[in-house]
């Protein structure tokens, strides 16, 4: 269930797409290039991400990730007709996406050394099967709905995984409460 907990990897697919969208709003593979760097972000904000865990703990970083990287979505959708939105978009989701690995990776390596390797292993499994799952959906959603049918798609299957999470934990919660 913790690896489960952060896996906003299905909205990866999303980059399948990304150049054919950035195409048909008449721009070339340089602006894909250029908006490419605004993962810079995601590395600027990885040890701000790290002090926050360390006060606030990896549930409440893990859980605003998983916040924004579904915003990003609706940015998307609503403004992903231009290169500004688009760039925003990108941005607002490679943050909430690497906000969520790091929490999730932060809680994986602070675990006993026996259980983290496998841990590690068994999360970055699925994160690559996450990645893989959305490029299989956008790719096959686009070319009949484009950029805002993949995008909702995407919207969609993060919204329904977040559901899922958020009952796991409501539900380990009431199983703690019951055996104590």
């Amino acid at each position: 269930r913790m690896i489960l907990r952060h896996w906003p990897s299905a909205g990866m697919g999303l980059w399948t797409v990304f150049a054919f969208h950035v195409r048909d709003l008449g721009y070339g593979s340089d602006v894909v290039g250029y908006i490419g760097l605004v993962s810079i972000f995601g590395a600027l904000i990885a040890a701000h991400v790290g002090g926050l865990s360390d006060v606030h703990g990896t549930l409440t970083t893990g859980s605003i990730g998983w916040f924004v990287a579904p915003l990003a979505f609706l940015v998307f959708l609503f403004a992903g007709g231009t290169l500004a939105g688009v760039t925003v978009g990108m941005g607002m989701f490679l943050i909430g996406a690497q906000t969520a690995q790091l929490s999730n990776l932060s809680r994986i390596f602070a675990m006993r050394d026996d259980a983290r390797s496998r841990l590690n292993t068994l999360y970055m499994l699925l994160q690559y099967t996450g990645g893989a799952y959305g490029a299989i959906v956008c790719a096959w959603v686009f070319p009949v709905y484009g950029w805002s049918g993949a995008c909702l798609a995407c919207l969609v299957h993060l919204s329904l995984i977040g559901l899922l999470l958020a009952w796991l934990r409501v539900h380990a919660q009431r199983a703690a409460v019951a055996a104590a």
